[in-house]
């Protein structure tokens, strides 16, 4: 089974605040307004103290690229039910999705706490969330 969190205006850094905004420049969006961009990424090959870089994944159905400064509903996780997702931080720095699907690597982005449990390493943990206007 799994273990999963899911975080409502909580940080990437799993404790503090989030949000997110989204730029279209000069283009326009169409009269009902922008769609959710989906985001996610796996990280693997942690251990207690370390941090990995990850690829996030982006899926934006919208017209033009959008750029994400600040997440919510951060959802993670784990392929262990004993390593809850409060054993890691996910530490993005705004990126933008282009129109479309797309991967993008993220330095150091994701890290386990120095005092995870043992179960915790070598987990798998995905890390997804949706950003809408």
């Amino acid at each position: 089974m799994r273990n999963t969190t899911t975080r409502a205006g909580v940080a990437l850094l799993i404790a503090g605040g989030v949000s997110w905004a989204a730029s279209a420049a000069a283009d326009t969006v169409t009269a009902a307004g922008p769609r959710a961009v989906t985001l996610s990424a796996e990280a693997y090959g942690l251990h207690p103290g370390g941090a990995v870089d990850v690829k996030v994944r982006s899926d934006n159905p919208n017209p033009v690229p959008v750029t994400i400064t600040r997440f919510d509903n951060i959802e993670i996780t784990s392929s262990n039910e004993g390593c809850g997702p409060q054993n890691i931080t996910f530490e993005a720095t705004p990126l933008t999705a282009p129109t479309g699907h797309d991967e993008q690597t993220l330095a150091n982005a994701v890290t386990m706490i120095a005092g995870a449990d043992d179960a915790c390493q070598g987990n798998v943990f995905t890390i997804s969330m949706t950003v809408k206007a």
